[in-house]
C-alpha cells in the first residue's frame, strides 16, 4: 500500500485550487480501532501520546508477521511503532524497496537524505523485524491568500506479508499524533494507489492532467514575441529557476516553498533510471526582455517508422511561468523542436491555459485523475489561515 509524495513528478504540487476533504467524523470513526486488532477500543489519548515517539505503540494481530526472509508465523504477534534508528535504516531503505519495486542505490539515497527528515522518519516492527515504513516532510503549502504548515505524508509503505494487520493505522496514528504536536494544520500526499486513504481522513483535494498532443497541433493564436527562449545548464538553473517558482507559487494554491536542497537533490536531480530511454534532462528558462519568467524540464527520445520517418517524443517533467504568455512561448518553444512528434506531460492544471489558447484544442488529449489529498488537522487554524 504504498503511498508517495516525493516521486511524483509533480511532487506535492497541483496547480488546481483545493476543495474541502470530507467531514471530521468520518476520518474520527474509521481509525480506532483496527479492524484486525483484538482490542475493541482504542487507548486514550494521553496514553498513546505519551508512548510515542520515545515509546512504542502495541497492538495484537491475528496476522502472521514474518520479517522478509523468516518462515510465516501462525501464531499472533505484537507490532511496534517507534522512529527509526540510525542503525536501522538500511532496514527502512530494504522494506521501501519492497514496495515501491525499486534496487536500492547508495548516490540516490545519498541524495534523499539531503532532503529527508529522520526524525519524522517513523516505522512499524514485528519484534526486531521492520515491516512497515513511514515518513513525513515539514512543508509551507500555499493556500488562498497565504501558506499553512503542512505534513507531506510520504514513503507509506507494509510488506506484503503484513498486510491488513494494523501496521498502516498504527503507523497513521503515530503520524497524527506528531503532526498534531508540531501544529501542523494540514496533511497531505500524493496517492500511488487512492482507495487506501480516504479512510483515515484524508480527501481528494485537486485533480491533474495527462497532457499529450501532436507537436504540429500546438499553435497559437497570439504568441509574446518580447519573449525569448534560452538553454542553460545545472549550475545556471538552480540560481534562476527558483525566483520564478516562488511567483508562481504564490498564485497557486497546492504548492510548496521549494528549500535548496529540494532544488538540488529532488526538482533538478536527473538520475539514469528515470530517464526511461530518453535523454538527460534538458533545462531552458524563458526570458522577457532580459528577465527571467519561466522555465521548463524535458527529455527528448528519438525514435524513427520503418520507412525512416522520425517520430520522437518530448517528456516535460515541469513546465512554469509566472504568466500565460511566459507558459505559451515555453509550449511553442517545445513544438518546434526536430525530430519529435509528440509532447507529454503529467501533472497539469486543470483549468491550463493550454486548453484555451490553442487553435484547435480537440487534439489534445487530457486525461483527468486525482492528484492532491488533503487532511485538515486543525480545522480552526486551517480556515482561518486562507482568504475567502
Amino acid at each position: 500500500m504504498p503511498c508517495s509524495m516525493a516521486c511524483d513528478p509533480q511532487t506535492l504540487e497541483n496547480y488546481a485550487e483545493p476543495r474541502c476533504c470530507g467531514s471530521r467524523q468520518r476520518w474520527k470513526n474509521s481509525i480506532w480501532p483496527p479492524t484486525t486488532s483484538v482490542s475493541q477500543s482504542p487507548p486514550p489519548r494521553w496514553a498513546r501520546r505519551a508512548s510515542f515517539p520515545h515509546g512504542e505503540i502495541r497492538h495484537e494481530s491475528r496476522d502472521p508477521l514474518p520479517n522478509l526472509t523468516a518462515a510465516v508465523h501462525q501464531e499472533p504477534t505484537m507490532l511496534k511503532f517507534r522512529h527509526v534508528r540510525e542503525e536501522e535504516l538500511d532496514a527502512f531503505w530494504d522494506a521501501m524497496s519492497v514496495a515501491f519495486a525499486f534496487d536500492r542505490d547508495k548516490e540516490d539515497e545519498d541524495h534523499i537524505y539531503k532532503i529527508f527528515e529522520k526524525d519524522r522518519m517513523i516505522a512499524a516492527f514485528d519484534e526486531s523485524h521492520l515491516v512497515g515504513t513511514f515518513g513525513a516532510f515539514s512543508l509551507n503549502m500555499t493556500v488562498p491568500g497565504g501558506a499553512l504548515p503542512t505534513a507531506g505524508t510520504t514513503i507509506v509503505t507494509v510488506l506484503p506479508t503484513h498486510r491488513r494487520s494494523g501496521a498502516l493505522t498504527g503507523m497513521m496514528n503515530a503520524h497524527f499524533d506528531e503532526v498534531i504536536d508540531k501544529g501542523e494544520p494540514l496533511a497531505a500526499l500524493w496517492a500511488s494507489e487512492a482507495p487506501i486513504y480516504g479512510r483515515f481522513g484524508y480527501g481528494a483535494a485537486a485533480d491533474e492532467a495527462a497532457v499529450e498532443i501532436s507537436s504540429d497541433r500546438i499553435s497559437f493564436e497570439d504568441i509574446d514575441r518580447e519573449v525569448s527562449v534560452r538553454i542553460v545548464g545545472l549550475e545556471d538553473a538552480l540560481t534562476i529557476f527558483p525566483p520564478i517558482f516562488e511567483a508562481f507559487r504564490l498564485q497557486r494554491a497546492g504548492t510548496f516553498v521549494r528549500s535548496a536542497d529540494w532544488w538540488r537533490h529532488k526538482r533538478l536531480r536527473d538520475p539514469k533510471e528515470e530517464r526511461r530511454g530518453a535523454t538527460a534532462q534538458r533545462l531552458a528558462v524563458a526570458y522577457r526582455g532580459e528577465d527571467p519568467v519561466g522555465y521548463i524540464q524535458f527529455r527528448t527520445k528519438d525514435e524513427w517508422s520503418r520507412g525512416g520517418v522520425p517520430i520522437g517524443a518530448v517528456t516535460i517533467d515541469e513546465l512554469i511561468g509566472i504568466d500565460v504568455a511566459a507558459e505559451l512561448a515555453l509550449w511553442n518553444f517545445i513544438a518546434n523542436m526536430d525530430l519529435m512528434t509528440t509532447v507529454k506531460m503529467r501533472g497539469r492544471p486543470i483549468d491550463d491555459p493550454l486548453l484555451w489558447t490553442l487553435v484547435d484544442p480537440r487534439h489534445l488529449s487530457r486525461t483527468i485523475s486525482d492528484g492532491l489529498w488533503v487532511r485538515v488537522m486543525d480545522v480552526p487554524a486551517a480556515l482561518s489561515g486562507r482568504r475567502y
